[in-house]
């Protein structure tokens, strides 16, 4: 492969938008490339791979580091069939802020939400109002505190029929 570009490990209809990205890394406008590289025999594997320009033998070169991430994309693919595919009312969201990232078909089914209503929303805001509110102020949340809120959580989740998660 000496004298080649290096795009040349990526399947060929993704060379243009690998050389793009790389471009954008190197710009600093971009972290990795997630196009998959592909072996001699075709297997196209899924990657990150990382560059950063440097030295070698008083050469200007890219340093290119490629980490496989085919069982990491495995685990992702089957956490999410088992989050979706749930009989159990699930829920992904943000412990800091309590923004909704995913939500699955049985909790939508059960609470009457559409997808659009909950995703990047914050069901609950007074809760993380409240947590805001005592963290800027300096003051820790003590086990109380979190008892009383959550009674008053359960009580507004009651009279109004929302779905909430504490953290």
């Amino acid at each position: 492969m000496s004298g080649q570009s290096v795009l040349i490990v990526h399947p060929p209809e993704q060379r243009e938008e690998a050389g793009k990205i790389v471009a954008e890394i190197l710009a600093g406008r971009a972290e990795y490339c997630p196009v998959p590289v592909m072996t001699r025999g075709g297997v196209q594997i899924p990657v990150e791979t990382r560059v950063a320009l440097g030295k070698w033998s008083g050469q200007d070169v890219i340093f290119g580091i490629t980490k496989d991430i085919s069982e990491i994309k495995a685990s992702e693919e089957k956490f999410s069939k088992a989050f979706h595919a749930s009989p159990a009312s699930m829920a992904i969201s943000d412990i800091q802020t309590g923004v909704y990232y995913d939500i699955n078909d049985t909790f939508l089914n059960t609470m009457g939400y559409s997808r659009e209503e909950i995703i990047g929303k914050v069901l609950f805001a007074e809760y993380y109002r409240a947590r805001e509110a005592r963290r800027d102020a300096g003051n820790a949340e003590s086990k109380a505190d979190r008892t009383q809120l959550r009674r008053r959580c359960a009580d507004q989740v009651r009279r109004n029929t929302q779905w909430v998660i504490l953290h």
